[in-house]
This record gives C-alpha cells, sequence and structure tokens, in this order.
C-alpha cells in the first residue's frame, strides 16, 4: 500500500513520531510519501501519489489547519490523526472528518491499523484507535526497544532538514514529574495501570541511530528533545557518556531540571560533549512554581540562581523555560524572571503564555476558577495570553517580558533595573515580535545549539525562524 504522511510544518526539529510511524508502515512492506501542508498541496499530491492511506500528525496549535486541508480531500482514502491533538481533544474526531484517531502511543497500533486495512477488516476494535463507531482504551505500554527503528530518511531526505547540521533524537519516553500545564500529566493517567510510564531506549539503540543519521546527513549537533534526558547518574548515563564519547564525539543539548545539576551530574555531561542544557523555572515565585504548577521542586530562588551558576561554572550554557500570565501571577513575578536569569548568568530566557491544555491539571484549575473559555482549542504558545483576570497592564508587561526578557543576556548589570522599567512602560509593538525573533534565533544559533553553518546559511535560517515566529506572534 501507499502511505502518505502529512504534518502540517517542519521548522528546525524533525518530526520524530513521523519517522517512528514511518518505520512500522516500512517493515510491513509498504511505501512512505510526505507532505507539508505549508509547502506543499495536500489535494496536488494526493491525486499524483493516489494513497492508500493518509496518516497525520498533529499538535492542537495545527489542528485547524490540517482539518481545513483534509476537508478538501476527505474520501479519498483511509485518513487517520494522531499526535497530542487527537490524544487530549478526543471530541474533535467528527470535527476532524479523519476516519479515525490514534490515542495515545501509536505504533502497535498504527500497525494493526495498516494490517487490517490491508486485509480488508475493520478497525473498530483496535486498542488506541478511535472511530465514529467505537473508542477503545490503550493498550499496555511498550519496551521501547521493541518500537521499530525510525525511518529518518522520509523526513530527512525529503526536506530542508537533511542538510541542516543539527538534528534532534530521543532516548527516553515519560516524565517521573507532574507539572499542571504539562501534557505528559494529562497521558500519564490515560496509561494508569498500564506499565512502566518513565522507560529509556538501550544505550546502544540510541547509538545506532546516531550513527544511521551522521552517516547519510549533514550532523554537526545533536539536540537530544527528552522530558527529563537524565535525574541522576546511573549505569545508563554513565554508559551513554563512554560510548557517545568514542563513537559519535558531537556537541549536544539535552533537558535537565537544576535539582539534578549537581556537580557530579554535570561532569559526566560534559565528559560526554554536553554544549548545553535546556531547564524549566517557569515563575520566579516559588508559591507559584509549588501550589500552581506542582513542579515537585523545593528550590528557592537562592537554589535556583546557585545551580544556574554551578552549570556555568563546568563550561555549559543554559537555555531557561519560562511561563507567563499564570493564575496568581503579580507583575512583580513576571519582571523577577528576566534578574532570575541575569543572577543565573542565563544564555537564553525562553518564554511562552500559559495555554491550558485539555485534560491537564491546570486546564482544571482555570475551568475551576473561570479563567479560560475551556473550547478554545489553543493556537500558539506565543500568542497573547487568553487568561482572564489580569488588568491590561499586566498584560502589557507579561507580553514586554515574552518578547523582550531574553534581551536581559546583552544587558549589563548596572542598566538592569532601567531595562526592567523598560519592560513596565513600553507598548507592545511589531517591532518587539521582530526583535524576539532575531535574537532568539541568534542566541539558539550560536550558544544552544552551535550550529557549524556559514554567515548566509545562518542569515536563511534566521528569516525562516522569523517567519515562522511572526506567523504564531
Amino acid at each position: 500500500m501507499k502511505i502518505l504522511f502529512v504534518v502540517n510544518d517542519v521548522g528546525f526539529i524533525d518530526p520524530i513520531s513521523v519517522a517512528l510511524l514511518s518505520g512500522v508502515a516500512r517493515d510491513l512492506g509498504h511505501e512512505r510519501y510526505l507532505c507539508i501542508l505549508r509547502q506543499q498541496d495536500l489535494t496536488e499530491q494526493v491525486e499524483r501519489i493516489k494513497p492508500n492511506v493518509i496518516a497525520y500528525s498533529l499538535n492542537s496549535c495545527d489542528a485547524t489547519e490540517v482539518f481545513n486541508a483534509h476537508s478538501k480531500i476527505k474520501g479519498s482514502a483511509f485518513s487517520i490523526m494522531g499526535g497530542s491533538h487527537p490524544t487530549l481533544y478526543p471530541e474533535t474526531l467528527k470535527d476532524s472528518g479523519a476516519d479515525a484517531y490514534c490515542v495515545g502511543e501509536g505504533e502497535q497500533a498504527f500497525s494493526d491499523v495498516l494490517r487490517a486495512i490491508e486485509q480488508g477488516k475493520p478497525i473498530d476494535d483496535i486498542p488506541n484507535i478511535h472511530t465514529l463507531n467505537k473508542q477503545n482504551e490503550p493498550r499496555n505500554l511498550m519496551n521501547l526497544d521493541d518500537v521499530p527503528f525510525p525511518d529518518r530518511d522520509l523526513v530527512l531526505g525529503n526536506t530542508h532538514m537533511g542538510k541542516f547540521p543539527r538534528k534532534t533524537f530521543l532516548t527516553s519516553r515519560g516524565c517521573p514529574h507532574r507539572c499542571t500545564y504539562c501534557f505528559n500529566s494529562a497521558l500519564r493517567e490515560i496509561y494508569k495501570g498500564k506499565g512502566k510510564w518513565v522507560r529509556r531506549f538501550s544505550v546502544d539503540r540510541v547509538i545506532k541511530e546516531i550513527q544511521d543519521v551522521k552517516s547519510k546527513y549533514s550532523l554537526s549537533f545533536v539536540k537530544f528533545d527528552d522530558d527529563n534526558f537524565a535525574i541522576k547518574p546511573d549505569k545508563w548515563l554513565e554508559e551513554f557518556v563512554v560510548r557517545y564519547k568514542k563513537e559519535i564525539g558531537l556537541p549536544f543539548n539535552c533537558l535537565i531540571r537544576l535539582e539534578s545539576a549537581t556537580d557530579d551530574m554535570l561532569s559526566l555531561l560534559k565528559e560526554a560533549g554536553c554544549y548545553s542544557i535546556t531547564t524549566s523555572v517557569d515563575s520566579a515565585n516559588q508559591r507559584i512554581r509549588e501550589t500552581i504548577l506542582h513542579r515537585d521542586s523545593r528550590m528557592n530562588n537562592s537554589d535556583i540562581v546557585d545551580a544556574m551558576q554551578r552549570v556555568k561554572s563546568h563550561g555549559i550554557n543554559l537555555f531557561v523555560n519560562y511561563i507567563t500570565a499564570i493564575p496568581t501571577a503579580i507583575e512583580s513575578d513576571e519582571l523577577n524572571t528576566v534578574r532570575l536569569s541575569k543572577a543565573g548568568s542565563v544564555v537564553y530566557s525562553n518564554y511562552t503564555a500559559l495555554v491550558p491544555f485539555k485534560g491537564t491539571e491546570i486546564w482544571c484549575y482555570c475551568k475551576e476558577h473561570n479563567l479560560y473559555n475551556n473550547e478554545d482549542i489553543p493556537k500558539s504558545l506565543i500568542q497573547p495570553s487568553a487568561i482572564k483576570g489580569f488588568t491590561v497592564r499586566q498584560n502589557r508587561i507579561q507580553r514586554n517580558v515574552l518578547l523582550l526578557g531574553a534581551y536581559n543576556y546583552l544587558i549589563p548589570n548596572i542598566l538592569l533595573n532601567r531595562f526592567i522599567e523598560l519592560l513596565k512602560n513600553l507598548p507592545v509593538s511589531r517591532a518587539s515580535a521582530v526583535m524576539y525573533s532575531v535574537l532568539k534565533s541568534w542566541l539558539i544559533g550560536s550558544k544552544i545549539y552551535h550550529n557549524d553553518t556559514s554567515l548566509i546559511e545562518q542569515l536563511k535560517v534566521t528569516i525562516k525562524a522569523t517567519r515562522s515566529d511572526l506567523r504564531q506572534l
């Protein structure tokens, strides 16, 4: 059969979920094709390829665009949608126009669906699959080394990502923490009682996947996109450090929590080649971190600054995520994130506005307190906040912090208070959005991911990233 995989866009993080599902189709002997909606006309691709199955991967921010595109080719082939949106919003199946949703992890379910279609059998009873006739419970979680080897060629061989020097990899699934805003917390409830939630690929599997990509495509920097790359030094990490350093030998970025940033942990990561670390602080207010976001960390701001400086002392650059417009936050909470990053020598401070995705604890909190239109499907994490209860002044400060807060990296300490006063009073403008995107592209490209590209290529990346940001802003 011919399988057409559809994604809304491909930026600078290649969609690994599509590669994994394409690996399933490859192992079953099917032809695989890719359509990127913002670059190709879906109707033309369907007419040219004449697929038997159209498989969409989508998040909630892409849902409207994907649904609209699908409406034009509905009925031309069996259609199935998977990803975070079908998982969190399964009730939107009818609106989507698709024949089925895959809820949760999709490798085994997709394999069963393809076999059923090829044999002319119904799919209504397949675990993880929702149809208009029946909604099935997810199956037990699988051992990750049993997941088919990803078909990275589908995306890397058919997009700009093949020549882009940074590639993304996963070493695990699941997160042990229960932050109220996170998709993981909602997904974890779906799989309650169905197996071990936090799982790792073997070091051997991870190394082989990186080697496979490295042998075929440009690769000078590795981004590990795990929710939590490592919690503490253990046998897996020790084996990884030795083998990665010897067999891959490329700088990398990974995500860890600051409470895990001990000298022992950082020494191991640095030895392996860690160039930068991504982490989340979310709020400069400890009460909000603990009672609203449930970050299950007892670190106060002094502890956080110490951990940030510890990362720097090991020669590793730091990327920190913050969230604006959290319920009960006041203007000083937003502005103090800038002070916190400056005190911790953070290289890039990344901000998003709080978006309560359905099924998360923060969504329930906002619903209970009438702070959010719970029927809305989020369109972007960097648009103005939709959370109610803030004044016009607070909304302006939230927006200015989101767009310009990262400039604290360039501001001398002696001018920090003046910079914060500017964030309080500056009118929000289109210029701020452009400034946000340009600084983000430069700092991430040079200080966080260290892309090995020419000046012209860097300029192309900046223009592409700016266009994407402005579309979302």
